[in-house]
């Protein structure tokens, strides 16, 4: 049998990025502009642009990818502190 410890690490690995690229995907497929999608590597992208150091598209997409993974993980967390108190 797999510990709860593991099974909650397994899915912060696997399944919350693949959610995540499955959000994403579908936010842009129903029309949300990519500029609010993408904002947070965007804002990387522009702070390190005007420190004169212009990085690649690839940057600001890993960001943004970080940044949605800790955004549902945080959320996961919130869940799972309000089930423990509220039994």
């Amino acid at each position: 049998m797999i510990s709860k410890r593991a099974s909650t690490l397994l899915v912060y690995i696997f399944a919350v990025p693949l959610a995540v690229g499955v959000a994403l995907t579908v936010l842009l497929y129903v029309g949300v502009p990519p500029g609010l999608i993408f904002f947070p590597g965007n804002a990387l992208k522009a702070i390190f642009v005007a420190l004169d150091s212009p990085v690649h598209n690839r940057v600001g997409v890993i960001v943004t990818g970080v940044f949605w993974w800790l955004f549902v993980v945080g959320c996961l967390s919130l869940v799972k502190r309000s089930g423990r108190n509220a039994a």
